[in-house]
């Protein structure tokens, strides 16, 4: 199994059966955006064209998606040369993440939008992680696509209240959201005769990952903690507090840190 990509993951890395090429980071110029765009585009065919005819022939190539240009083309030209599988693993769309930092009307909006198109009908096979995402590609693009749910491995399980109570009592150390008292979380308590319960006043907790980038709204969430709390003050059902962990570094994690403190 061969294995493209800039920052390969450490999991991967320790396979046996998997071989990592890696792909040159493309340098950080002072250039008007538009001309960026250029050699970017160049680079990645360079890039991409020197690992692709380097390595043992592929059977199948899977290509995860964004970003589709110019690995699309490129993808779909190597698979009709060695006659291999094109598959399209689809995140999200190209010319849609470009539309952020440019008017969604523009002329390279529009032509990612044609290219990514094109060589995505030209696939052999396409899957997605939600049922909307296979929608949209069929009402879009008239693409089939298959929906394969993101699953965790094995070693995700579901853990013991005294491991519960244990990883509390540490993020403690750190968030005094957590805490509560020498024996206690604002989730469990120990009793004197060291049982360990869930409190019955306990939170809700809510957790979600983010890379703070601008194509992942993160006010949808605030607007739905807002509303959440206007429901709960004019309700008679008593709806929990709520804790909000959430993770992840990126861009615009200052500005969203900002509109959380207001």
């Amino acid at each position: 199994c061969g294995y493209v990509e800039s920052k390969p993951n450490t999991e991967i890395l320790s396979d046996p059966r998997v071989n990592i090429h890696k792909l040159t980071p493309f340098p950080e110029l002072q250039l008007p955006r538009a001309i960026t765009y250029v050699f970017k585009i160049f680079w990645w065919i360079l890039s991409l064209l020197s690992i692709f005819f380097s390595v043992k022939k592929a059977d199948f190539l899977i290509l995860q998606n964004p970003p589709g240009i110019p690995t699309m083309a490129l993808c779909y030209i190597y698979c009709k040369i060695v006659k291999a599988k094109f598959v399209v693993d689809w995140h999200n769309y190209t010319w849609s993440i470009i539309g952020l930092k440019s008017s969604p009307n523009s002329r390279i909006v529009k032509i990612s939008q044609f290219i990514e198109g094109f060589f995505g009908r030209k696939s052999d096979l396409n899957f997605c992680v939600t049922e909307a995402m296979k929608q949209d590609l069929k009402e879009r693009w008239n693409i089939e696509a298959i929906v394969l749910y993101d699953r965790p491995p094995e070693k995700f399980q579901q853990i013991t209240v005294e491991k519960k109570h244990e990883l509390f009592q540490r993020l403690a150390t750190s968030y005094p959201e957590f805490s509560s008292s020498d024996n206690s979380t604002v989730f469990t308590t120990k009793t004197s005769n060291g049982e360990v319960k869930l409190r019955e006043d306990r939170p809700g907790l809510l957790i979600s990952s983010t890379s703070w980038t601008a194509d992942e709204d993160f006010q949808v969430l605030l607007d739905a903690l807002i509303h959440y709390d206007a429901t709960a003050a004019g309700d008679d059902v008593k709806y929990p507090k709520l804790i909000c962990v959430i993770t992840g570094k990126g861009p615009q994690k200052e500005m969203y840190q900002e509109k959380i403190a207001k």
